[in-house]
């Protein structure tokens, strides 16, 4: 899972929104869940592996909050310059 996230950030999230979205609202959300939720022990070795991945996790998130305003500037440009706006819609009724 770590070299998925790598991917993902060394494109610099350039990927389609499926990938992203599989990657981030199903794998990893998956993973986590299981681990923040299971009542199993985990050995000494298991527990350094599941460290090692929460850390990489946030340095992660860390970077995708950093390249954050970049994408939303990009979006706000398409809303701007290609969507018809709510109001334009709602007078011609």
């Amino acid at each position: 899972m770590s070299k998925t996230l790598d991917d993902l950030e060394s494109t610099k999230f350039n990927k389609s929104a499926f990938e992203i979205t599989q990657t981030l609202r199903a794998k990893i959300y998956i993973i986590i869940d299981h681990i923040l939720t299971t009542n199993e022990q985990f050995k000494p070795d298991e527990l350094k592996e599941i460290n090692n991945f929460f850390e990489k996790f946030i340095l992660f998130f860390v970077a995708y909050l950093r390249y954050l305003p970049e994408v939303l500037r990009d979006v706000n440009r398409f809303f701007h310059y290609m969507i018809i706006p709510y109001s334009t819609l709602m007078a011609s009724e």
